[in-house]
């Protein structure tokens, strides 16, 4: 992907993607509507019914969807994908050769579940080296969940057949961070130095600040910086509502408070129900 397609990460928007199929859908294209759901991150799938594409295009761009997929069949078969991105496009069109959806699939356990085998779309240029060459890396039925590599007898690894690394480039630390589930810097480091990871530098960067984990960690995001001044008492006031885990001795179990933004002077008021907060904002 170019930096053109770095839309999402750069304004910090979700996407959000309707995926509707062509009118009369048959029994086979609306399963595999429901399996192409789960490749697209925030998806909704909506049948086209009497709409016409203009009118779902239209009501798309007025509720802040970003993306809409429309899968085509022919004879009851998956055979077109369009990708439209909204508002001014681009539009992109496939084709689908050879569709075999999970549902068909008579012997379930060889591929286990839609969550354990999470299917990802990638496109880099629309060409891979798997792709170019045509080979099959590897391949095995999952056991218990995985999928353990086995190697033929003919295999270049059958020298150390109990010993075999399959390693790739090598990284930096903060690679190794965000594959590893952003352990904690000790942690990182144990898991480099036992396990000996291929590391680019000769120290794991203990001050590496990882823009990820305090979003993780965070209840909610920070609120944004204010520039007003108040004059006068009561002009501006600051509310939250907040809830404990136990009730207190005469059954109230949320809180919300009032701060003037002139005198800092605060009011908190006790709740048994969160709603009652609409009683108390009648200043």
């Amino acid at each position: 992907m170019s930096h053109i397609d770095d839309e999402y990460v750069n304004t910090q928007r979700d996407p959000k993607i309707l995926l509707t199929t062509s009118r009369d859908p048959s029994a086979s294209l609306i399963q595999f509507a429901k399996e192409l759901k789960l490749v697209f991150p925030n998806a909704q799938q909506m049948n086209c019914g009497g709409q016409v594409i203009s009118e779902i295009i239209e009501t798309c761009c007025a509720h802040d969807f970003t993306d809409v997929v429309l899968v085509h069949e022919h004879r009851g078969v998956p055979d077109g994908l369009i990708i439209s991105h909204l508002p001014f496009g681009p539009t992109a069109y496939f084709q689908l050769l050879n569709v075999v959806t999970r549902h068909d699939i008579k012997d379930k356990k060889t591929v286990g579940t839609m969550p354990q085998v999470y299917p990802h779309l990638i496109l880099n240029n629309f060409t891979t080296k798997v792709l170019a060459t045509r080979r099959i890396l590897f391949w095995g039925k999952s056991e218990n969940g995985l999928y353990p590599l086995k190697f033929s007898p003919n295999s270049s690894f059958h020298i150390f057949p109990n010993r075999v690394a399959l390693l790739g480039l090598r990284v930096d630390s903060s690679v190794w961070h965000s594959h590893l589930g952003h352990p904690a810097s000790p942690t990182l480091q144990f898991l480099i130095s036992h396990n000996k990871l291929p590391l680019s530098g000769t120290k794991v960067l203990c001050n590496y600040v990882c823009h990820s984990c305090p979003l993780g960690k965070s209840v909610k995001l920070p609120f944004s910086s204010s520039m007003s001044v108040s004059t006068s008492p009561l002009e501006l006031i600051h509310s939250d509502v907040w809830s404990s885990s136990n009730k207190s001795i005469s059954g109230f179990s949320y809180y919300v408070l009032f701060v003037d933004d002139f005198s800092r002077y605060s009011w908190i008021f006790p709740m048994k129900l969160k709603y009652e907060v609409l009683s108390f904002c009648h200043i």
